[in-house]
């Protein structure tokens, strides 16, 4: 999640990725988890390069949700924090089941989401990439969150990690949103803090969603709680645009649409 340095420059949230080495690895991952994160052909088709690689492509494109029939993921915290603000991350992380068939819960025992503080930024693994993460190493981190840290603060971030480690990508691919991103700044921008190449800087910041698009079924939803945080050195006008800073309706009926709550089962007759 975004935060504001004194000049008002948006220092925005990059999301950890694996190196380009580890991609065919990642998606393999994801398809057996889900296999509808293999990206379609029409997907495909409309961002290959000409002369690109369609299974590098393919691995590029492929989304990171966890399987469909309900998410369980257990949650360490690799520094101890007090039992309090382990309480209140977990609160927030499961603010997604409002609308969701998704649980967090505290486990000491092979966690999927490993939190830490010590590190630099707000940020996390995507989805299923959390599975091909050393088990020592941290799945997300939470820069120096204690319990003096404003309840606000702590909602928009973990809330925005947490769909982040659910497998949401920024919510930031619409043409309107596009339209105000200078193309040159954004390669160089992404080159530099993901280690993208411009072509995967088309794919995953420059190219709109299709208009059939589970996540394009709306107007541009900048004030999502995944909305990508758009610093102002690489917009066309020098205006930052800003994220959410809480779930918002939408979001949570494109959650349930990922992993819907299972029918109630009718009651039986009296």
């Amino acid at each position: 999640m975004a935060r504001l340095r004194e000049h008002g420059e948006i220092i925005a949230c990059t999301p950890k990725c694996l190196g380009n080495d580890r991609l065919h690895d990642a998606a393999r991952a994801a398809e057996q988890e889900n296999l509808l994160n293999r990206p379609s052909h029409h997907q495909l088709a409309q961002v290959l390069p000409v002369g690109a690689s369609m299974t590098d492509f393919v691995a590029v494109m492929t989304t990171k949700y966890w399987r469909a029939s309900g998410v369980r993921l257990g949650v360490g915290f690799m520094d101890n924090p007090p039992k309090e603000l382990r309480a209140r991350i977990l609160s927030h992380m499961n603010s997604w089941s409002q609308s969701a068939n998704v649980q967090f819960a505290e486990s000491t025992s092979d966690p999927v989401v490993r939190i830490s503080r010590d590190q630099s930024g707000y940020w996390s693994y995507i989805g299923t990439d959390a599975l091909l993460i050393d088990k020592t190493k941290p799945t997300m981190n939470l820069q120096g969150f204690t319990m003096e840290t404003p309840d606000s603060e702590l909602c928009r971030v973990v809330r925005h990690q947490t769909g982040h480690a659910l497998g949401c990508p920024h919510e930031h691919l619409r043409a309107e949103t596009i339209a105000l991103i200078d193309e040159q700044k954004a390669i160089e921008f992404f080159g530099a803090t993901q280690g993208w190449t411009e072509a995967q800087v088309r794919a995953q910041v420059l190219t709109p969603l299709p208009t059939n698009s589970v996540r394009a079924n709306t107007s541009p939803k900048r004030q999502s709680i995944m909305s990508y945080q758009i610093p102002a050195s690489i917009t066309k006008n020098g205006v930052a645009i800003a994220g959410g800073i809480d779930i918002d309706p939408l979001d949570y009926e494109f959650m349930a649409k990922l992993y819907p709550m299972p029918r109630m089962l009718a009651a039986a007759p009296g």
